[in-house]
Parts: structure tokens; sequence; C-alpha cells
């Protein structure tokens, strides 16, 4: 198996957060090192995430303590239109607020939408593929 990984040049990680200080983050330092090992090139190791606290600790979750880090900073902003509505009821309930309010708003852009658990989720996802 490693070595049908040996030409690999890069691994990206993303949400790399996660995985700090966590047991999945010791298993992938570890996997990353050994596909390091069994190489045949340097590996390039990418970290994405946009709710980092400690960005330094995070390069070197991914290159190890005692290797260079170079770390990119994305500052710029972007302006988003937000519009925050709090929906109470059942979850039926909730996807006709949701339809009402997409056909009376004409929206043709991408709705974020949260519930409280994974199986609200797609619940709510399901009857809104249904009805619309």
């Amino acid at each position: 198996m490693l070595t049908a990984l040996s030409e690999l040049e890069r691994v990206i990680v993303d949400e790399v957060h996660e995985l700090l200080a966590s047991e999945r983050g010791s298993q992938l330092s570890i996997s990353l090192e050994r596909l390091q090992l069994n190489s045949n090139q340097k590996i390039t190791r990418t970290g994405l995430s946009a709710t980092i606290g400690n960005i330094e600790d995070a390069g070197h979750f991914l290159v190890g303590t005692k290797k260079p880090c170079k770390i990119i900073r994305d500052k710029s902003m972007r302006k988003y239109d937000v519009e925050v509505k709090f929906v109470k009821g059942s979850i039926s309930e909730v996807a006709d607020s949701i339809i009402h309010y997409i056909e009376k708003s004409d929206i043709n852009s991408p709705i974020l939408l949260f519930t409280n658990t994974r199986g609200e989720s797609e619940f709510l996802a399901s009857i809104l593929r249904e009805k619309l």
C-alpha cells in the first residue's frame, strides 16, 4: 500500500483545527510521517482552517516542531448579506416556514440552515428536497 503512495507530492488536511490535541490527530501525525518515510520525495503538507485559534500550533502539528513551516494567512474580508431567522416548531413546521420564506423572498442564492442535531438536518433536507 505504501509503495502505491511513494510518488505522493502533497497532503491537504481540511479543518485541521479539529485534529489538534486529539487521538485522530495523533494518528494522522504518525501516518504523515510514515508516508514521508516511504516517499521518494518531500511531501508538502497543507492545513486548512477558517476558525483556528493558534495557527503556529497547527503548523507544528502538520510538519513537526523541528521542520520549517510556512504559514499563509488570508486576511481578506468578504462582505456577506446575512439574515438570521429563528423558526420554532416541529421539523415539518420549520420546513413549511422555510419554503414559505423562500417563495415569498424569491431567493436564488444558497441558504445556510442550522439545526440542533444531524438527524434533524437530514430530515429537514429530505423534506425540502421533496417539496422544493
